[in-house]
């Protein structure tokens, strides 16, 4: 199992149990706190930045994944940023980036 295959399984995981938060204006107005942003590269790049900004604002992990990797994933059409709320998610997804 590749990198790719365990982010989009812990991807996966997060969006069945209803820890996953989808887009930057639902990241904003989120109640729950993320533990890491991911941003797809098709996304403009004034979003990303502002993505970026306020990840590291609420103290949140930002990785950027490559293009239309989020909507092949989750077999969604345009979805460019999702945020998860495990922590125990985010730190797995977070170990296999680095």
């Amino acid at each position: 199992m590749t990198n790719a295959d365990k982010i989009a399984t812990y991807i996966g995981f997060a969006v069945r149990s209803n820890r996953a938060i989808f887009g930057l204006d639902a990241l904003r107005a989120a109640r729950k706190r993320p533990y890491i942003v991911l941003a797809d590269l098709s996304m403009s790049p004034a979003n990303r930045k502002r993505a970026e900004a306020h990840a590291q604002s609420i103290g949140a992990a930002y990785a950027e994944v490559p293009e239309q990797y989020l909507a092949n994933v989750l077999k969604r059409d345009n979805v460019k940023l999702i945020a998860v709320c495990d922590e125990h998610l985010a730190s797995a997804i977070q170990s296999q980036i680095e």
